[in-house]
């Protein structure tokens, strides 16, 4: 039994966009079932997973279920049972069902703007956008630099050799509703840099520091999703054409042909930052 209740759909249409709440009543045994038609899931056949979509609010396909929440429809009126242990069972509502109260919303088109940027990831999955900024401090010699004044040829004294300071952006890139993170590439990666563009940042300008991952719709042992918020640092280094410099490139104080920003490498020819293909960050792992 599935029953749309009276009083259903609510919504609310703001400037931030649009929400909306559904009723329903459900029987006691097939809550747990309607919840995941909600919701949606993968499963894993073979060693391929299949996405089975959930289901948007009707007529309106951007809005998705954020919030389920389940109780008794008669909670006053419990099944009565024979042996009650309370380590074991839980009250069961044959009779009158259960009382489902479903929360749509649109989470993840908060970053259409930008979405050309964004990495390709599989159906069923969103991507969130969050950039902040830091600063990174780069010592000099002060044996480069004088006084920009007529007649100042001379060198700076070594208390006031200047530093530069690079501004960096801090990119957050959370992956909503994912089967299963991919932990092998997480733990491989991390410290590497792109090795091709990334979010239209040119190679080895974009450095993958790690990754908080945690449970979505979490309520059986098989099921659910999982949130993976991707953490990057991107640098701000110009070449003086104004081509971008990577995090493989440092400050040289003796410039070649003009230029300060130079990529290093060790004697065996790696630099010291490896570089890596960052799309492996958004494709399903395999338990």
């Amino acid at each position: 039994m599935i029953e749309e209740l009276a009083g259903s759909p609510r919504l609310t249409v703001t400037q931030e966009g649009t929400t909306a709440v559904r009723f329903f009543r459900v029987s006691w045994d097939r809550w747990p079932s309607f919840v995941r038609e909600l919701v949606g899931e993968y499963q894993l056949v073979g060693d391929q997973w299949v996405f089975r979509e959930p289901q948007p609010f009707p007529g309106m396909p951007n809005l998705v279920v954020e919030r389920v929440e389940i109780k008794p429809f008669e909670p006053a009126l419990p099944d009565l049972q024979s042996f009650f242990q309370s380590d074991r069972d839980l009250n069961r509502y044959d009779q009158s069902g259960a009382h489902v109260t479903v929360w749509y919303g649109n989470p993840f088109e908060k970053d259409v703007k930008i979405s050309t940027k964004l990495p390709k990831i599989p159906k069923g999955t969103y991507l969130t956008y969050e950039s902040t900024f830091s600063l990174e401090y780069v010592a000099t010699a002060a044996r480069i630099w004088r006084w920009d004044l007529p007649g100042q040829e001379t060198p700076l004294l070594a208390d006031n050799a200047p530093g530069l300071v690079v501004p960096n952006t801090l990119i957050k890139l959370t992956w909503h509703r994912v089967a299963y993170p991919p932990w092998d590439a997480i733990r491989h990666l991390r410290g590497h840099v792109n090795a091709s563009v990334f979010m239209n940042n040119p190679p080895e300008t974009v450095l993958f520091v790690g990754a908080k991952i945690k449970r979505e719709f979490h309520f059986f042992q098989l099921g659910g999703f999982w949130k993976v918020e991707y953490h990057f640092l991107q640098t701000a280094r110009f070449l003086k054409d104004g081509t971008p410099a990577g995090w493989n490139h440092c400050f040289k104080d003796d410039p070649v042909q003009g230029e300060y920003w130079i990529r290093v490498v060790d004697t065996q020819g790696n630099p010291p930052y490896p570089l890596g293909d960052f799309s492996q960050l958004f494709s399903f792992g395999v338990p």
